[in-house]
C-alpha cells in the first residue's frame, strides 16, 4: 500500500517472508499462467496487480539449515567462480519450477558455512526475477522484508531483472500503509525508506545468471 500511493507506474513490489510475493503495478500485459503460480490481487484501491509467488523464506530454511552466516566476499567470489548453484524447486509444490527436482551443480557448500548461504541468495534472486517476468514487471523494484536486508539477494535481482532496485527498511509495509490511510497523505512516507541496491559485480552475476537459467532451461526441455 505505500507503493501504490507514494509510486509512480510502472513498478514492482516483492514482498518476502514465508511467502515470496511479486506485485507488478503498471507493468507489461501477459498471459498469466497459473501453472506458474500466477494470480490476480486487487490493490485497495480496487486495481488489479498481476502477482507471483513461491515459498522463498521456506526454501531459505530448508537450504540453509537454519544457520545463516553473513557470506565473506571470498565466499561470494567462489560461489560465482566455481558455478555453485542451487536448482528449483526446493519446495516444488509452489512457484514458477512446480514439479521440479531440487538439487545442487558444483560442489555442494556444507550446511553452516557462508558460501551455502550466498549461493541460496542467488538462487532466491533468480526465482524471484522469474516470477517478475512472468507477470509482465517492469521499470523499478521495491522489495520489503527479510530479503530486504540481504545485499546479495538485492544485487543479483537487480542484474537478473536488468532492473533498478530498492530495498525497503523496517520489516512490513502494513503498518506504512495503515498511517498513510488515515493521514490521507500520500507523501514522502514510503520514499525515506527506500535504499538504491548497486551491484559492484555485476558482470559476474550476469554471466552466473545466464548460466543457471541455461541449465534450467536444458532440465526444463529434458523433462
Amino acid at each position: 500500500m505505500p507503493y501504490v500511493l507514494s509510486q509512480t507506474p510502472p513498478f514492482s513490489v516483492v514482498s518476502t517472508g514465508t511467502w515470496v510475493i511479486a506485485m507488478s503495478i503498471g507493468g507489461n500485459s501477459v498471459q498469466l499462467d497459473p501453472n506458474l503460480d500466477t494470480l490476480i490481487n486487487v490493490t485497495a484501491l480496487g486495481d488489479p496487480a498481476p502477482s507471483a509467488r513461491f515459498m522463498g523464506g521456506r526454501e531459505h530454511d530448508l537450504a540453509t539449515g537454519g544457520t545463516c552466516p553473513e557470506p565473506t566476499p571470498q565466499d561470494v567470489r567462489d560461489v560465482l567462480a566455481k558455478g555453485i548453484m542451487l536448482m528449483p524447486a526446493v519446495v516444488e509444490d509452489t512457484g514458477p519450477f512446480r514439479g521440479y527436482p531440487s538439487g545442487w551443480l558444483g560442489p555442494e557448500p556444507n550446511v553452516g558455512t557462508g558460501t551455502r548461504v550466498a549461493a541460496v541468495a542467488v538462487y532466491l534472486a533468480l526465482v524471484t526475477a522469474e516470477c517478475l517476468s512472468n507477470i509482465g514487471h517492469k521499470d523499478t523494484i521495491v522489495v520489503e522484508g527479510p530479503f530486504a536486508n540481504n545485499q546479495l539477494y538485492l544485487k543479483m535481482l537487480a542484474v537478473a531483472a536488468a532492473s533498478k532496485v530498492y530495498g525497503a527498511a523496517g520489516s512490513t509495509g502494513t503498518s506504512a500503509g495503515a498511517a498513510m490511510l488515515v493521514r490521507g497523505k500520500t507523501d514522502v512516507l514510503a520514499q525515506e525508506t527506500l535504499s538504491l541496491i548497486n551491484s559492484d559485480i555485476g558482470e559476474s552475476l550476469e554471466a552466473y545468471a545466464s548460466h543457471w537459467r541455461q541449465t534450467v532451461q536444458n532440465r526444463r526441455r529434458q523433462q
